[in-house]
């Protein structure tokens, strides 16, 4: 079978390895234009198998000959037709993978090479083995997928959108849709996966000399060339209104309401999903943190009154003294809020460190069933539903001077409400989540960073709301700082040999605390670090964080 050269056309034996009419290099493809399988690029990454193929290009599954690991490639297929729309393609290209390369979140798999090869753009990154959302959302009955989880998918995908809108220059992602969105198999974490056409804008640049992204998920500002942080707001609307109705956008900006479609959808959420896909960018939110806020509005403190019904013989519903409520009743009533949760999938680590203090030896190897773990510690807000004597019910504070006897009542109380299993976590619990699946000496490395940790150098020795610095891979903040966190078990030494859940000594006078607190130097926040008070002792900087058992 002849081999045609993607640089010049020329037809070439299938066992060419440089064209015949350019003298450049082949890259052996199938019928489809595809890599085949055992082909090296760059000299270290070998193809395994195609991911995903699409119009611009296609994924392939590789192998990382350097390190023995497995990787993806995104591979980008040059449209230019002149000298110099190429130079300004290889131009983009590297500048903007050595942008992609210095991008650290949660949500966003790592840019780890670039280079091209044969006329074609390649980006290597992080192998990312899940399912994409256009998968995922056919495994629902009618495609539709409930309003629940899709509000906490978006949430992870503003905070990601959040973080690339703030880079300097800012990275517009350019092209969300579910085909797009992985669902992480290891943590069930959402990850934006294809950064094939994301660019940088520079204020009052044209930036549009590729692709715009899909069609039906794209706003108009991109088809004129003008991308702006507001247009990944759009394209997330786009993908919402597709998750709730089960339904793809079959022409441009033609979005039926989505309770017409869906009439289980809340009126608050479809009024996010219309604002967000307004075709006017000044009528969209403003920017990713401000669309989340007004999803996380969508759960207010709510107490409802249910009146006494009878069935009359014509089967009518009639009201039997129609209760009147006091004014002050919602004052009064005590209730409370569903904490932010985290899924984090069970496994084995090494806990404790060979480099810190006698009580962090010896490392051991500890396994841990899966579990939920609070997003963020306990706070005032929370906290105050259940203790109305406490000052500042509103804020974001984490709650302190809590005892450890005061954390326990409260999970029993919220157990009780809400009818779920929250307890405080194990030492080894909170370890695991903690290091997400580190080995460092802190989630992030093994040199302190003022941008994820609230400590002396830079709390001013008090405590901060909850969620301002970044949070590890598991996307649990203010595991390191802050505020001390209580643990459930009592103080003691580590065992020597392996452990299953294990949940340290039957019986004890003091209860172990973890993570470091704002008036704590950089060595007490590491993942290993000890603490602990005498039970049932408390302390300004000591609270806590809750768990709840899998079913």
């Amino acid at each position: 079978m002849p081999v045609y050269c993607d640089n010049c056309g020329h037809q070439n034996r299938d066992s060419a390895k440089f064209c015949q009419g350019c003298g450049g290099k082949i890259i052996p493809t199938t019928a489809s234009g595809t890599l085949q399988p055992g082909v090296v690029l760059n000299k270290n990454y070998e193809i395994k198998s195609l991911i995903k193929q699409g119009g611009m290009g296609a994924v392939y599954l590789a192998g990382n000959r350097k390190f023995d690991t497995v990787c993806a490639v995104k591979e980008l297929l040059s449209q230019s037709t002149t000298p110099q729309n190429q130079q300004y393609m290889i131009d983009s290209f590297e500048r903007e993978a050595k942008i992609l390369h210095r991008l650290r979140h949660p949500n966003i798999p790592v840019v780890i090479d670039y280079f091209i090869e044969a006329g074609r753009y390649y980006l290597v990154m992080d192998y990312i083995e899940g399912k994409d959302l256009d998968t995922v959302m056919n495994s629902y009955p009618g495609g539709i997928v409930p309003e629940n989880i899709v509000i906490e998918w978006s949430k992870e995908i503003l905070d990601a959108l959040d973080y690339l809108h703030n880079q300097n220059p800012p990275v517009i992602y350019r092209d969300m849709k579910p085909g797009n969105i992985m669902l992480r198999s290891l943590d069930q974490k959402i990850i934006l996966i294809d950064f094939g056409i994301a660019r940088t804008i520079t204020p009052g640049g044209q930036t549009l000399k590729t692709t715009i992204g899909t069609p039906g998920f794209a706003p108009k500002e991109l088809f004129h060339g003008q991308p702006e942080v507001r247009s990944d707001i759009y394209s997330l609307g786009a993908t919402m209104h597709c998750l709730l109705t089960g339904k793809a956008p079959q022409a441009y900006f033609d979005f039926k309401p989505v309770r017409n479609i869906n009439s289980k959808v809340s009126e608050g959420l479809e009024k996010v999903v219309i604002k967000a896909l307004s075709m006017e960018v000044k009528d969209r939110y403003g920017n990713a943190g401000e669309m989340k806020e007004a999803i996380l509005s969508l759960s207010p403190l709510q107490v409802v009154v249910k009146p006494q019904t009878v069935i009359t013989p014509s089967h009518k519903i009639q009201f039997v003294n129609p209760p009147k409520i006091d004014p002050n009743f919602f004052q009064s009533q005590k209730s409370y809020i569903e904490p932010e949760m985290v899924y984090i999938n069970g496994g084995t680590f090494q806990m404790g460190s060979n480099n810190g203090r006698y009580d962090e030896k010896p490392v051991h190897s500890v396994t841990v069933n899966s579990f939920y773990m609070g997003r963020y510690p306990v706070t005032n807000k929370e906290y105050c539903l259940y203790d109305s004597s406490r000052k500042n019910p509103g804020d974001n504070l984490p709650v302190v001077n809590v005892s450890w006897n005061d954390a326990v009542a409260y999970c029993k109380w919220l157990s009780k409400k809400t009818g779920e299993n929250y307890r405080l976590p194990t030492e080894a619990e909170w370890e695991y989540a903690c290091r997400a699946g580190t080995t460092t000496e802190y989630y992030w490395g093994d040199e302190m960073k003022d941008y994820y940790c609230w400590y002396y150098a830079n709390s001013g020795e008090e405590v901060h709301p909850v969620g301002q610095k970044k949070p590890n891979a598991f996307g649990l903040y203010d595991m390191s700082g802050n505020v001390w966190e209580w643990c459930s078990d009592w103080y003691g030494n580590y065992p020597s040999v392996e452990a299953v859940n294990p949940t340290g000594l039957k019986s004890g006078s003091c209860s172990v605390l973890r993570g470091g607190a704002c008036n704590c130097d950089a060595w007490d926040c590491r993942s290993a670090y000890r603490d602990w008070n005498y039970w049932p002792g408390s302390s300004y900087i000591d609270g806590f964080r809750l768990l709840k058992t899998v079913p």
